[in-house]
């Protein structure tokens, strides 16, 4: 039974504590209130409960805690705070929820509004690379990351949820004319971040995409204004074997990297963050997986490697350290810039030495000054140009660059073929790229 008491201090309510029952304290609009004492494993737990019957509302039960914790007078408080509700017909237990609720949204709305495009920029990766089943996620994560950072630097403070066409707009304005791949690449990406983030991330109302080509074209310059791309310069097919010659007595590991590069005719990112695991057992074959590459939808590439790349292959294993790189700097991936470094400072000492030098001869005719080549053009551009004046296989070529293949060349051969054709062409190229080397080489032992 209820006992009813007139406590009106913490200390009476004390003494009720140590009894167990249900003891109804009273006080003015505190009707159903009561200290429920009941034995637990520890002893005795006291809880203030609210109970009332409403015509409207049946019965009602509220709990505000554990006393001391919560004190007699907040009991009270709540008590005659909620007997108010009750008399209007409102549920308090309701109430405190759709309170909560409320609250939890605004809070939800206002954490959202304060968000940036940087603050989610990591979190939009790890769902891509979770999703997408990137193999080697960490390096692509990191690679995928500094793209944006890297080229939007204005976008990354501005709030997502309200960020407007203008915004991304105003941080593309440094790329849009002068790097027109570039930013043609990473309005992709960052219009693939918004959709995220609106359907998935839920931290942008869904409505229009600020990065939309129908929204930023009013904001931008026209086609006809941007930079048209200007070819990487690359070496004239006879420059070659000389330049390998320069390239292999330079011996440091940009040399190396570069020359295997050339050998394999792939880019620089590829070949700097080429890892071990990559590799078959007998150090032949090199697999790249598709997130990796430049152009995803042709899938994994797959290199034979020559004798002449194994050779490079063979010296950065009797060098190698517990790194995951085959060309690795201090541990890590090596600069992005250190191969075009290496070429400009052999082209400085050709200069000095009385001559032409590494340059694209055709563009500094076109351009009237010197264009030194370019490490991306010497491993493709090259290549290609002495691919076709040797007639070598044209579907093979466009295999080893990795590009799309001409309908009409599909069915040239099968595709369990492909290798062999690959392996003869890139042996070709390798033979070529010493051919000066190995006369040297030759002479000598003779």
């Amino acid at each position: 039974m209820a006992q009813y008491v007139k406590a009106k201090t913490d200390r009476e309510v004390q003494a009720l504590a140590k009894k167990a029952g249900r003891h109804a304290v009273g006080g003015a609009g505190c009707t159903g209130l009561a200290l429920l004492v009941t034995e637990g494993k520890t002893g005795l737990l006291a809880n203030w409960v609210l109970r009332v019957r409403s015509k409207t509302l049946g019965a009602v039960v509220c709990r505000y805690g554990r006393y001391p914790d919560v004190s007699l007078q907040t009991a009270r408080e709540l008590a005659r705070e909620d007997n108010d509700l009750i008399a209007k017909g409102i549920n308090p237990n309701k109430a405190r929820a759709q309170a909560a609720k409320e609250k939890a949204e605004a809070k939800a709305r206002a954490s959202a509004e304060m968000l940036t495009v940087g603050a989610v920029l990591h979190e939009w990766i790890e769902w891509r690379a979770l999703n997408q089943g990137w193999k080697h996620a960490e390096e692509t994560k990191i690679k995928e990351e500094r793209r944006i950072v890297g080229n939007l630097p204005k976008l990354l403070n501005v709030p997502l949820a309200t960020c407007e066409p203008e915004d991304v707009a105003n941080a593309l304005e440094d790329i849009w004319v002068s790097k027109r791949t570039t930013a043609d690449r990473v309005l992709w990406h960052v219009r693939s971040l918004f959709d995220w983030a609106m359907t998935v991330k839920k931290c942008r109302p869904r409505g229009i995409n600020p990065a939309d080509a129908k929204w930023l074209r009013p904001l931008l310059a026209g086609e006809s204004l941007r930079k048209k791309q200007t070819h990487f310069a690359a070496l004239d097919a006879e420059q070659i074997p000389p330049f390998f010659a320069a390239l292999v007595s330079d011996g440091n590991v940009s040399a190396r990297c570069l020359a295997f590069a050339i050998l394999t005719c792939c880019r620089s990112a590829n070949v700097r963050e080429m890892r071990w695991d990559q590799l078959n057992d007998a150090r032949t074959v090199w697999e790249i997986d598709a997130e990796e590459m430049k152009i995803t939808a042709n899938g994994q590439h797959v290199i034979p490697l020559s004798p002449q790349a194994q050779r490079i292959i063979r010296r950065q294993e009797e060098l190698r350290t517990d790194s995951p790189f085959v060309f690795p700097f201090r541990g890590g991936i090596l600069s992005g810039n250190a191969m075009n470094t290496l070429i400009d400072r052999m082209d400085k000492r050709e200069v000095a030495a009385g001559r032409e030098g590494w340059i694209d001869r055709k563009q500094t005719k076109q351009y009237g000054k010197r264009r030194r080549v370019a490490q991306h053009a010497v491993s493709r551009a090259t290549f290609e140009t002495w691919a076709h004046a040797n007639r070598e296989d044209e579907r093979a070529v466009q295999l080893i660059l990795h590009h799309e293949i001409d309908p009409r060349l599909k069915g040239a051969y099968d595709r369990s073929d492909d290798m062999s054709y690959k392996r003869a062409v890139l042996e070709h190229w390798g033979a070529y790229c010493f051919s000066l080397i190995d006369k040297a080489a030759k002479s000598n032992a003779e």
